[in-house]
This record gives structure tokens, C-alpha cells and sequence, in this order.
């Protein structure tokens, strides 16, 4: 991912048509007649931008954000909180935030889901929706110990 998301967009639609037409050729060989052969070689090189653009292109974009917000971690967000790195696996996206010791090690963190509900889906609606992710978890380590909610689109209706 990491080679693919140094690469402008451009560059990364022709490498998934080559694949794909390459893909298309080989399919192609143990077929005899011609006509099925150039049929699967368009159909792959055909499909390719689609393919570049909901499944590749996604995944890239989400590796540059992740990449680019941990480049200024840790984050001092408020007097107790430190966002110390984000992270993307499986199609949720994690904060990784640390509270200070100065908050008790029995702060229920259900109560930022419930307080902040109605921003967080704002902020992960059209993510939702476009299937980009299908949660995001809060993560927070309150002294040594790690607690977390997740957002869900479910959350968000």
C-alpha cells in the first residue's frame, strides 16, 4: 500500500488496467477462438476504472490520511486527552487516544459516545454511507488499562 499511495492517481488507474488486462490475457489463453479472447482482455480493461475507483483508490486514500495525521501525533487535544496515533484495519478506522492519571481509573469514556454522538456522525456520515468504513473506534488508556467504543452506521440513523 505504502508503494501505491506515493504514486499520483493517474499512475495508480494504469497499473490496475495493466493488471487487469493482463489478468484478461491469461484468461484468455486456454480459449482457441479470438473473438473470446479480445471479449475477456476489453471486459477486464473495461472494468478497471470501476475497480480502480471503489475498491483500490478507498483503501489508498484512507492509507495517505492515516499516514499524514499520525505525521503530527501525539496531539494534545485537551487538558487530559492526548491523541497519540490513528490507525485503519479491516474497514474501521481506531483513534488512539491517553488520558492523563489525574482522571479516575473508573471514568466511564461511554459518556463521550453519548455526549459526542451527534459530531461524530456528522464527521463519519458520507464515510458510512459510501461504504468506506463501517466503524470507527474510539480507543483510550486510562491508567494502563484500554477501553473503547465503537461508531457504526447503525449509531448514525
Amino acid at each position: 500500500m505504502e508503494y501505491l499511495a506515493a504514486l499520483p492517481n493517474i499512475a495508480i488507474y494504469a497499473i490496475v488496467g495493466a493488471a487487469c488486462g493482463g489478468v484478461g490475457v491469461l484468461a484468455g489463453i486456454p480459449l482457441t477462438h479470438k473473438g473470446v479472447k479480445s471479449g475477456l482482455i476489453l471486459i477486464a480493461c473495461v472494468c478497471s476504472p470501476q475497480i480502480t475507483k471503489y475498491l483500490v483508490l478507498p483503501q489508498v486514500n484512507v492509507y495517505r490520511t492515516v499516514t499524514e495525521m499520525n505525521k503530527t501525533m501525539p496531539k494534545q487535544i485537551d487538558n487530559v486527552t492526548t491523541l497519540n496515533s490513528v490507525s485503519y484495519s479491516n474497514g474501521s478506522f481506531f483513534y488512539h487516544f491517553a488520558i492523563d492519571d489525574s482522571v479516575p481509573a473508573d471514568a466511564d469514556i461511554n459518556e463521550v459516545k453519548t455526549s459526542g454522538l451527534v459530531g461524530m456522525c456528522n464527521t463519519w456520515r458520507s464515510s458510512f454511507s459510501s461504504k468506506e468504513l463501517s466503524s470507527v473506534v474510539y480507543e483510550y488508556t486510562i491508567h494502563g488499562s484500554k477501553r473503547s467504543f465503537s461508531i457504526t452506521p447503525s449509531d448514525c440513523n
